[in-house]
């Protein structure tokens, strides 16, 4: 389950997100690209790419749900009893996320945390030439400040204020 809440989240989705997606949320059944994404309270519901290396996770996991008799409505990254999506069922990711930063030895990083896996996917986005806005709706975001603090992106900030003046050598 680690590497299916992994997958999920290289593609943007929250922890809660990851609780609640289900089989038929995925665009195909027999070997996902893209899945659609539940949305919170705060994040919007939307479709979004996965990576390969999440197509490859996603389609193992659904096929071996299936085989075990899952159906279009089983949960690919969360086996609990506590509703999906629900707090139990997001610190349940949560932990899962953690364990494989820990495991990556990044446990010690004081600004690393789970949700760091959806921003730097976020910001990745941005690197490759997507605009603050396209990012935003890849996120699920409703504001392009809060896309921006998620992506460490500092859009208000001109280089010009860094130059000193009176540092030049004439």
């Amino acid at each position: 389950m680690r590497a299916t809440a992994w997958a999920l989240g290289e593609a943007t989705a929250v922890s809660s997100e990851i609780a609640a997606v289900r089989i038929r949320d995925l665009d195909h059944p027999v070997w996902p690209t893209a899945v659609t994404l539940p949305g919170t309270r705060r994040i919007r519901p939307r479709e979004v790419d996965l990576t390969g290396w999440g197509c490859l996770v996603l389609t193992e996991r659904a096929r071996d749900l299936t085989e075990r008799g899952a159906n279009p409505g089983t949960l690919l990254a969360y086996g609990g009893s506590a509703p999906a999506g629900g707090a139990k069922a997001q610190a349940s990711v949560c932990n899962a996320l953690r364990d494989v930063l820990d495991s990556a030895g990044l446990s010690g990083e004081s600004d690393v945390r789970p949700s760091s896996l959806r921003h730097w996917a976020g910001r990745s986005y941005c690197q490759q030439g997507a605009t603050i806005q396209a990012v935003a709706r890849h996120l699920g975001h409703r504001s392009l400040d809060a896309t921006a603090e998620d992506i460490a992106l500092d859009w208000d900030h001109d280089p010009a204020d860094e130059l000193d003046p009176w540092a030049v050598d004439l």
